[in-house]
């Protein structure tokens, strides 16, 4: 999904056709213009120095982003429509097969993999990566959210958001394709399921479950953690306990 990035005073935008581009935040004054002629797909994202974008063909494209020149490229089994993540000196990239791709972030060099397999039926989107202390923290296709350690990709702990139950493909569509959100050492993710949970970061461990949520992921406040259904209701979730503090159907 291509979401501008807001990095360092700057905002970062990239277009299917038209290259990145580069904005000051507080004016919108043009700073750089990177043109390519690749079809530009994921992100950008933007962090640490880089700007990093990818293709409907599987390239990854490291910017400066000081500059907007380019710094490396590297390569991925499939089409990148989601944000890169970038931190701890590496670039994480999700591909549409379900591949999570680590590089190190001065030069491109590929660090590790990890796969996971995907169902025969999925929500076309995918979500960023996210971030935490040593771990990266990934929403899958098929209803669940795995933990990665950062150094070596590791697999530290996989645990269910939406379960896929029902007779046909179509039914058993989960897909966790909204961003989660760590806050703390509590991860919130939701599922097309329409399924919500919270799980605690390092142990995976699931402190709630609500049937309230979908596909378009999730914001959490100070107090509740909000989400949408499909039917346009939009939910407060208690962010301790889960429950349904109030709804809105006016969507």
């Amino acid at each position: 999904q291509q979401v501008p990035a807001v990095d360092g005073g700057r905002v970062y935008a990239a277009a299917v056709e038209g290259g990145v581009r580069a904005f000051v935040l507080q004016s919108g004054k043009p700073v750089w213009h990177y043109k390519s002629d690749l079809r530009l797909s994921g992100g950008p994202g933007a962090a640490d120095g880089l700007v990093v974008v990818g293709t409907l063909d599987g390239q990854v494209i490291a910017l400066d982003a000081s500059t907007g020149a380019e710094k490396w490229t590297a390569k991925v089994p499939n089409e990148v429509i989601a944000a890169p993540t970038i931190g701890q000196g590496l670039v994480f990239v999700r591909s549409n097969d379900g591949r999570v791709s680590a590089f190190n972030a001065e030069d491109g060099e590929r660090r590790w993999f990890w796969n996971h397999d995907l169902p025969n039926l999925t929500v076309r989107g995918n979500a960023p990566a996210v971030l935490g202390p040593g771990v990266l923290f990934v929403g899958n296709d098929d209803g669940t959210v795995s933990a990665l350690a950062t150094p070596d990709g590791r697999p530290l702990w996989t645990q269910a958001v939406g379960i896929p139950e029902g007779r046909t493909e179509l039914d058993r569509m989960a897909d966790v394709d909204g961003a989660p959100v760590l806050e703390g050492t509590t991860l919130f993710a939701t599922s097309y399921k329409q399924e919500t949970v919270a799980i605690e970061g390092p142990s995976g461990r699931p402190m709630w479950t609500r049937d309230k949520g979908g596909a378009g992921g999730l914001g959490v406040t100070s107090s509740v953690v909000v989400v949408s259904d499909p039917a346009g209701t939009v939910w407060a979730l208690d962010k301790y306990s889960g429950r349904a503090t109030w709804s809105n159907t006016t969507l």
